[in-house]
């Protein structure tokens, strides 16, 4: 879906974790696997064209929602529950 308006938080949180998981969920999640899985999905609102304004918005607001839930030693799959809940509005 390529927009030039921003991603809904929730779009960016659910499409993250959908990710995640994928090919090896049992994994340890690391910070550079969660890195490539964000911009990913930015790259799936906003398309590969190049960084936008709106597409460094999205990039942000991901990477703040990231700062509140450290990976703390998480698995890939256990990290993509915790995101599905953010995206739903539960505080952690």
């Amino acid at each position: 879906m390529t927009a030039p308006v921003r991603a809904p938080l929730d779009w960016l949180l659910e499409t993250t974790a959908r990710r995640l998981p994928t090919l090896a969920p049992h994994a340890p999640l690391t910070p550079g696997h969660l890195a490539l899985i964000a911009e990913l999905t930015i790259w799936d609102w906003h398309g590969t064209a190049g960084p936008t304004e709106e597409s460094r918005a999205d990039a942000q607001a991901l990477r703040d929602a990231f700062d509140r839930l450290p990976i703390a030693g998480a698995t890939r799959d256990e990290y993509a529950a915790r995101l599905r809940l953010a995206a739903q509005g539960v505080a952690l």
